[in-house]
């Protein structure tokens, strides 16, 4: 039996680790339902630029306007502890710093006599 050509099917290399995905991958062969999914995925695409492009004739403005009004509400109690957190830092860790801070260091009343 003769095993050269079957060497000359299998590539030289293979690719590390998972032959399927990565730079180096070796392609799945395409099946029926694959093309299947391709053409259901491309309908749904079709049908939603059809929407977004006639919105006006989807939404009205006043429909809009109380969507946007029923959403604004109260806060989630973890947006308004969110904020309560973000007030509490700018106020103290992260707050403005006067100009006399930032040169404090470089002042100096001794002198090098005083040192020696």
């Amino acid at each position: 039996m003769r095993v050269s050509g079957v060497l000359y099917l299998w590539p030289k290399n293979m690719p590390g680790g998972n032959i399927f995905s990565g730079k180096y991958k070796l392609n799945r062969q395409v099946k029926p339902w694959d093309l299947d999914k391709a053409q259901k995925d491309m309908r749904r695409e079709v049908k939603n630029i059809g929407l977004t492009s006639n919105a006006s004739r989807c939404v009205t403005p006043e429909q809009e306007e109380a969507y946007f009004n029923s959403v604004k509400g109260d806060l989630r109690p973890d947006q308004v502890w969110f904020r309560a957190r973000k007030a509490k830092l700018e106020a103290t860790l992260m707050g403005p710093v006067p100009l006399k801070d930032h040169y404090k260091q470089l002042h100096r009343t001794d002198s090098w006599d005083s040192q020696i």
